[in-house]
């Protein structure tokens, strides 16, 4: 995402990011790279070196937890009351709110990170499809119903039965299912069936709540979508699936939202469909009465200051986060193609720029998915931990090495050997204080 702070926008003759904090206030960026792949490896060299060679750090919203306890996020409460920063203004905050702020920023009540980012699920389908005549006298020949993209998980599957295709090299929904990226399709499916939410975690024991019937469905239901996907989904992530989708090669996916920004004619991605595709918000349940749908947000790059580093550094650290994430000057880069720093403000969907990039459809629908969005595990110490041991269960059902039923009671019997380890009282204030990140728009 360096691109977006370091690149003119949206002319060449524009200054960039990094050039205006310079002119306006005299700080000179340095910007080290690191991926999703070796990110997580940097700040362990950090931690375990006490490196204060760098004043600001990349994390993730799964990370908070362990990297303040490590020592190196230094809380920022204290900057946040002088300065103020605009993360709950109505025009220029997150799209939602404080919620919003307690999922992405804060660990155990303190504030530990800024987001720059907006990794929401997304839901996207193809328009071309679903308005086809024909397609909609079949379906509802077939299934009793008109064809539009399903509200209910239960639609979902009829959808993604009725336009899978092989022979025509059409499938019906290729959502994730590989290792590392492919779990949080299975957290939109497990935390709608509770209103307001179906939890990981019992916030007052942290004893695990998935080795349940609402898990166990969320679990075959999983298994289920294999029938609706591409070969060899396993092995495939993202740039799989938005080459897929731009070919023409699916009807429905969760992705991120920024499929709408880069499956664009002129795209190597785009091979002529992604006109036609739509955005909404993720598929969910009648629970008592109403409709429950949670999409999640998944990894979401965060800043952090370095504890390590020089203290004399420490308030200027925050202020450029404060400065680069604060809803004017993020809504100007945002709709910058160099980078993935995803929408996450009401300003930035409000924005010609960003809406011009992500279209304006789009842009609505966040209004819509932003406030409904559900975290993943985070918010916690060993974070990571949870999620590798409830993703490896998950990719031994999918590759039918063992049952749903199995799955599940191994996860959960492995996250109490993590609750253990790691001390349940911390968990239990941990998971206490993150209620606030869970939404209650249905």
């Amino acid at each position: 995402a360096v691109g977006q702070l370091n690149k003119p926008y949206p002319t060449k003759t524009a200054p960039s990011v990094q050039q205006l904090l310079e002119k306006e206030a005299g700080i000179k960026l340095k910007f080290v790279l690191s991926t999703p792949d070796n990110n997580d490896q940097k700040n362990l060299q950090t931690v375990s070196t006490r490196d204060g060679s760098i004043q600001i750090v990349q994390t993730q919203t799964n990370q908070n937890g362990d990297l303040r306890e490590a020592g190196m996020l230094r809380p920022l409460d204290d900057y946040v009351r002088r300065y103020r920063p605009d993360w709950s203004d109505p025009k220029w905050g997150y799209a939602g709110g404080k919620v919003t702020t307690a999922l992405f920023n804060e660990y155990a009540g303190e504030t530990v990170s800024v987001s720059t980012d907006g990794d929401y699920q997304v839901w996207v389908y193809r328009v071309d499809l679903f308005d086809n005549a024909r397609n909609q006298r079949d379906f509802r020949a077939k299934y009793g119903r008109d064809l539009e993209f399903p509200r209910t998980w239960e639609h979902h599957a009829q959808v993604a039965e009725f336009f899978t295709r092989p022979d025509q090299n059409l499938y019906g929904s290729v959502d994730l299912k590989n290792p590392f990226w492919g779990y949080v399709n299975w957290m939109m499916r497990y935390v709608s069936q509770g209103r307001p939410n179906r939890q990981y975690f019992d916030a007052r024991t942290a004893k695990p709540l998935i080795n349940s019937p609402q898990g166990v469905k969320a679990t075959r239901e999983h298994l289920a979508s294999m029938a609706w996907t591409y070969p060899d989904t396993l092995s495939k992530g993202w740039p799989e699936q938005y080459a897929a989708l731009g070919a023409g090669q699916a009807a429905m996916a969760s992705v991120f939202s920024n499929a709408t920004k880069f499956i664009v004619k002129g795209s190597p991605l785009d091979k002529g469909f992604g006109r036609f595709l739509r955005t909404e918000v993720a598929p969910g349940r009648m629970v008592g009465g109403r409709l429950v749908r949670r999409p999640v947000i998944y990894f979401n790059s965060q800043f952090g200051v370095n504890a390590f580093s020089d203290r004399e550094f420490h308030e200027a650290a925050y202020l450029v986060l404060q400065y680069i994430s604060g809803g004017r000057v993020s809504s100007w880069y945002t709709g910058n193609p160099g980078g993935y720093f995803d929408p996450n403000r009401l300003a930035q969907l409000n924005d010609p720029l960003v809406r011009s990039s992500y279209k304006p459809y789009a842009a609505d629908k966040l209004k819509q998915i932003i406030p409904r969005t559900a975290p993943t595990i985070a918010g916690m110490i060993g974070a990571a931990e949870y999620t590798q041991a409830l993703d490896t269960e998950l990719q031994k059902v999918l590759s039918k090495q063992t049952s749903p039923e199995a799955a599940m009671a191994a996860a959960a019997s492995a996250w109490e050997k993590i609750t253990n380890r790691r001390g349940r009282s911390k968990q239990v204030t941990a998971l206490k204080a993150q209620q606030a990140a869970w939404p209650k728009v249905l």
